[in-house]
């Protein structure tokens, strides 16, 4: 049913639950307040609103919020992201670091340029500023508890490996190469969560 000004009434399986854990955000947080806000506003425009985006919304914090916006902000263009299957992303990053391991001498300085050209939010670890290599993980630095958050929540899509770099002569040191993009999920939900294209 339409309402006034072509808005449409948003289905109570949506707007309920969403009611009541949007008044459960700490209203200092205006980035979530704002999401919230957009998620409403979404549904109410007819736009494509899974019941689901309430609770996803509802475990997540506003530095994960801002991160899955800054990776929107870095997908790519003209492939929309919506196309893609963990599959074909996994086979992508898979072909990626094979190219790059697999070529001759690949130093430090072409490793970081390979990383800064890729979709997705890249992250490169040298091992020289790693203490312990054999323990690296995700949870080793700043975004990487809220990455697997994420993907956990079936937002984002994590990869990982490490790649031999050219250092000195005939030595070679490992450095840690993430990549996380967003699942076509993760896509639908930004786009529900931000504020309409006027």
């Amino acid at each position: 049913m339409d309402i006034e000004g072509g808005a449409k009434s948003v289905p109570n399986k949506i707007l309920v639950p969403l009611l009541e854990k949007a008044s459960l955000e700490d209203i200092s947080d205006d980035f979530m307040l704002e999401k919230w806000a957009n998620l409403l506003a979404s549904s109410s425009a007819g736009q494509e609103v899974q019941p689901r985006f309430v609770s996803i919304l509802s475990e997540m914090t506003g530095g994960q919020a801002q991160l899955l916006d800054a990776l929107k902000s870095c997908s790519p263009r003209g492939r929309p992201t919506t196309y893609y299957t963990r599959q074909l992303a996994t086979e992508s990053f898979e072909s990626e670091v094979k190219r790059i391991s697999g070529a001759h001498g690949v130093t430090r300085e072409a490793l970081t340029e390979f990383a800064h050209g890729q979709d997705g939010l890249c992250y490169l670890f040298y091992e020289d500023d790693i203490p312990n290599t054999e323990a690296f993980s995700l949870e080793g630095f700043d975004a990487g508890e809220s990455l697997l958050q994420l993907e956990s929540l079936g937002l984002v899509w994590v990869f990982a490996t490490w790649i031999l770099a050219h250092h000195h002569e005939n030595h070679f040191k490992r450095h840690f190469y993430i990549r996380a993009l967003l699942s076509p999920l993760g896509a639908a939900f930004v786009e529900a969560c931000s504020p309409a294209e006027d």
